[in-house]
């Protein structure tokens, strides 16, 4: 199971949400890509801590 959360109640996400999702999204995927595969944290662009990512072979 993957599962990814990201909290969208933050100043990062008062004028364009959908790009700062977007963002969010293409770091989970780098640090996929770089094998952090067990779990991660998400921060937004302002750098703060907005959600995390855990995957499980079950």
């Amino acid at each position: 199971m993957f599962k990814l959360t990201i909290r969208t109640d933050n100043q990062a996400f008062d004028e364009n949400p959908q790009e700062e999702v977007i963002h969010i999204l293409k770091d989970a995927i780098l640090k996929l890509e770089q094998g952090n595969t067990k779990q991660g944290i998400l921060l937004d662009s302002n750098g703060n801590l907005v959600g995390n990512y855990t995957l499980n072979k079950r």
